[in-house]
């Protein structure tokens, strides 16, 4: 991903969706972070355990990471 484009909950109650664009509000996200790190570890990760997962790039948390930027 080269592009991240956030939308604040009144603009998209406002204009709605951009075509072509995935949407997914912050709470769920964040809750599907947390969810695969306990399923996959056993804990949250620190900041440095984050980007060494994203750096591995070998899980589906380093998925979910890349996703959110």
């Amino acid at each position: 991903m080269t592009f991240m484009f956030y939308l604040c909950q009144k603009c998209f109650e406002t204009h709605g969706a951009i075509t072509g664009t995935m949407v997914m509000p912050d709470e769920i996200f964040f809750e599907k972070l947390k969810q695969e790190q306990m399923a996959s570890y056993g804990h949250y990760l620190s900041q440095q355990e984050l980007a060494a997962v994203v750096e591995a790039d070998a899980s589906p948390l380093a998925k979910l990471l890349k996703e959110g930027k």
